[in-house]
């Protein structure tokens, strides 16, 4: 097993830092350690680690650290959050760059200091991009849209984050690979499961914040001009609907304001449109290998460098919240 290269970036806490030490002795992490962001932009030109971890205390300086990495050189960061910090707390940490965040493991708590050093090999092998420093590219309430794709196993992954989805300020468009006898079926699903409610997509239909969309089969479902929803045959392609029309489409209508979710699903479909959205300066995620039934359509994502974030199942409908910079 390749060693991963790891920054500690932990300033003025030995006792943490011991605990966090013991990530490395099965030697698989090799452990660097950084007495403040400098130090750690230092250590990041001079050896190129793979990934900082950053034992983040909910402060100011924590913050700082992260955007002085991501804008001069970018590396993926894993935050562990210091015991009494929330994950409201490290949602701007997260905005700012950060790739994951996970709590502290308890001392003696082997299986967790397990499950925190296959976060850190996990978090290392995906691809970054440089932040503005100091730039929030979190929208405001009513300007977010989210944008939602999946397709082998999707079904129940989508269901399991629209049902954490209650009380979101923003609209949702999916699209789901389905046979076209199961779509009405898929609707009647996501409406029973969904915190939201659920329409599915027709032509000029304008979204509203709180509701979900859903694509019909064998049409492509876009974002309009307008805040209004157009249906096409258009492209005649291997998936229809296709998740790279929609996420394009996105893109191009609400920039920095779109929130591009890739889940579960065999193929490439949705890689190259989430890919837009991020040039666009929205916000993209993909669902994890582990959680994933088949992790194809997000590997091609995170491949391409399109996925800001690689999240469990169960946590992406909180960084849906967070992307858009509203808690529900």
């Amino acid at each position: 097993m390749k060693t991963v290269m790891a920054v500690l970036l932990c300033p003025g806490d030995p006792l943490r830092r011991d605990l966090l030490f013991s990530i490395a002795r099965s030697g698989d992490v090799r452990i660097l350690e950084a007495a403040d962001p400098r130090e750690a932009i230092d250590v990041i030109s001079r050896l190129t680690p793979e990934v900082v971890v950053l034992l983040f205390d909910g402060s100011a300086a924590g913050l700082t650290a992260v955007q002085d990495i991501m804008s001069r050189r970018p590396t993926p960061i894993l935050l562990v959050r210091a015991p009494g910090v929330t994950v409201e707390a490290a949602a701007r940490a997260l905005q700012s760059g950060a790739m994951d965040e996970v709590a502290m493991p308890a001392k003696g708590d082997a299986a967790a200091l397990v499950a925190l050093r296959g976060r850190i090999r996990r978090v290392s092998s995906v691809p970054v991009i440089r932040h503005v420093r100091g730039r929030s590219r979190a929208p405001a309430g009513h300007s977010a849209v989210v944008a939602m794709a999946a397709s082998t196993g999707g079904p129940q992954a989508v269901a399991s984050v629209l049902r954490e989805l209650g009380g979101l300020d923003a609209p949702v468009l999916v699209v789901q690979h389905l046979h076209p006898n199961f779509t009405g079926r898929f609707q009647e699903w996501m409406a029973r499961e969904s915190a939201l409610p659920v329409e599915m997509a027709t032509e000029g239909m304008a979204i509203r914040p709180g509701v979900v969309y859903l694509a019909p089969s064998r049409l492509h479902l876009r974002l309009a001009s307008g805040r209004h929803l157009a249906l096409s045959a258009e492209p005649d392609s291997l998936h229809r609907p296709s998740a790279d029309v929609l996420f394009s489409s996105v893109a191009e209508q609400a920039g920095p304001a779109a929130v591009g979710v890739l889940l579960t699903g065999m193929g490439a479909d949705g890689a190259t449109g989430l890919l837009d959205i991020l040039r666009a300066g929205g916000r993209t995620m993909v669902q994890d290998e582990s959680s994933s039934a088949v992790y194809g359509m997000a590997r091609a994502a995170q491949s391409m460098g399109a996925a800001e974030q690689v999240l469990s199942l169960e946590r992406i409908a909180a960084e849906i919240f967070a992307a858009i910079g509203v808690r529900a």
